[in-house]
């Protein structure tokens, strides 16, 4: 009888400090995107941060992997510059550039910025064009740092991106 109610408390006290544990993990981890979140604003508001994209979502199929392939979209505050892979339809004749992408140095037009304090998570509006398309770009940045970036241009079908918002010199969120 003794081994019965033993073992019983054994597990019950077992069960609690596991219970404690996941507490714990799950408010460090609250501690966590609270950190990353603000650490966010202050950079999306600075206007000055890098968007690189890890993968490629195009309208027409599955994703594809562009780690480390050393395209970007740079904000610096009033200016863009941009150089991403295209994979979709264009519906006019366009000048593609040297590479087939989307690529953009110009002026930003129309940049808002929305921060959902509840959820963590930014939204960045903007406008802007190249020699002969305007876009209208949307970048997403999610309570862990993560982001997506969609671009859609007058002349072809959206394209969405997913990867990191990072500081000009290179350092994560």
């Amino acid at each position: 009888m003794k081994n019965i109610i033993l073992t019983i408390g054994l597990f019950l006290f077992t069960l609690g400090i596991t219970g404690q544990t996941k507490s714990q993990k799950k408010i460090e981890k609250e501690i966590k995107y609270t950190e990353t979140y603000s650490k966010t604003k202050t950079v999306i508001n600075s206007k000055t941060f890098v968007f690189e994209p890890n993968w490629v979502n195009p309208m027409g199929g599955g994703n594809i992997n562009i780690n480390s392939d050393g395209y970007y979209l740079k904000i610096y505050n009033d200016s863009i510059d941009v150089d991403l892979p295209y994979f979709g339809r264009v519906y006019s004749s366009i000048n593609f550039g040297k590479g087939g992408g989307i690529e953009i140095k110009g002026i930003i037009k129309d940049y808002v910025v929305s921060h959902n304090d509840k959820k963590r998570k930014s939204i960045i509006e903007l406008s802007t064009k190249n020699n002969s398309e305007y876009f209208d770009i949307t970048i997403t940045i999610f309570r862990s740092g993560s982001s997506t970036l969609t671009i859609t241009g007058r002349d072809r079908n959206s394209i969405s991106y997913s990867g990191n918002i990072i500081k000009p010199n290179g350092e994560l969120i």
